[in-house]
């Protein structure tokens, strides 16, 4: 209970950091001048080190996701070879433990890929209308 707390709170926080972000971008568009078609999206100057991030994000993603299949394979392994006797109740617990540790891994990593995407989606911007970017300024 006590890590799901902890989760929600980094959630949040990480959350509110966003939001923050968002409310103070210096919105300086990189195409001003070019025209744009109805609901074209814009990126904002700060996109591209949100897609980097991103892409870092869900990098990490598919890191924890192979380790936490390898986890998971050794622990079945492990307890296998300890209803054969073949190893120590210690071994085996250290070994469903680590199974534990990296599913979590995994979905921590998964949870800041979102966070990382919902970035991302805050530093672009829809045209409303078709036209020329001419200004730069955001309310």
């Amino acid at each position: 209970m006590a890590g799901e707390n902890a989760s929600l709170l980094t959630f949040a926080c990480t959350l509110a950091d966003v939001l923050v972000r968002r409310l103070h971008l210096a919105f300086e568009l990189r195409d001003h001048g070019r025209g744009v078609a109805l609901q074209q999206r814009t990126i904002l100057g700060v996109g591209a080190d949100a897609a980097g991030a991103l892409e870092q994000a869900r990098a990490a993603v598919e890191e924890a996701r192979a380790r936490h299949e390898q986890a998971e394979a050794k622990a079945e392994s492990s307890r296998k070879l300890r209803e054969a006797g073949m190893i120590s109740v210690l071994e085996n617990i250290q070994n469903q433990g680590n199974a534990q540790i990296a599913k979590a891994q995994l979905q921590s990593a998964e949870a800041r890929a979102k966070a990382q995407k919902l970035r991302l989606d805050y530093t672009a911007v829809k045209a409303p209308d078709d036209g020329v970017i001419s200004s730069r300024s955001a309310t």
